[in-house]
């Protein structure tokens, strides 16, 4: 059991550190997305040059001349997207750090674990379809905004999170059912 709550300690201060990390690193990306849009503001969209080419599998696509003035917007958008996956990703390690609280504790078979289990597994659910937004948006917004002519967009989609939702289902089954051999146990001591 200590190396169970010796184990816990460490992935929680580890989690904790990532976290943190994180979302420094978020508020630093989002203070430059702003800092880029404020000056694109003041000299109109001169900051936007270095999406002037973009080079796909070996074939370079150049800046629409109708899009280029429509680069903050897609600048925006991008961003949106981003600070959306990034709140996503601190929840998902918030809800981490709640599952490791009962186990370093010494209680791996309180009802805190099966439920963060279950929220997890629901929040990755939820990372496959926001994948598949993302990813479709993204694709969506340069493809307007990139002359992409006789340019082939190939979307295919990981389906592991559904794989990994399931795993965090059985498990949180798993915990429930340990609840009730613990509670068990309990209750004939």
């Amino acid at each position: 059991m200590d190396k169970l709550c010796k184990t816990a300690r460490g992935l929680d201060v580890f989690f904790r550190v990532l976290f943190w990390l994180a979302a420094a690193l978020g508020a630093a990306v989002l203070i430059g997305c702003v800092a880029v849009l404020a000056g694109a503001g003041l000299n109109g969209g001169e900051n936007f040059q270095w999406l002037v080419a973009l080079d796909v599998n070996g074939t370079a696509y150049s800046m629409a001349d109708a899009a280029a003035d429509g680069l903050p917007g897609v600048f925006v958008a991008l961003s949106v997207l981003f600070v959306l996956s990034l709140a996503f990703g601190l929840w998902v390690l918030h809800v981490i750090r709640q599952l490791l609280r009962p186990m370093k504790e010494g209680r791996p078979f309180e009802s805190a674990v099966s439920q963060s289990l279950r929220r997890l597994g629901w929040l990755a659910i939820a990372y496959g379809v926001l994948e598949a937004v993302v990813t479709a948006v993204a694709q969506l917004v340069l493809t307007q905004a990139l002359d992409m002519a006789g340019a082939v967009v190939d979307v295919g989609y990981d389906l592991t999170w559904l794989l990994l939702a399931v795993l965090l289902f059985l498990f949180s089954y798993i915990f429930r059912y340990g609840e009730a051999l613990q509670r068990q146990a309990d209750e004939t001591l």
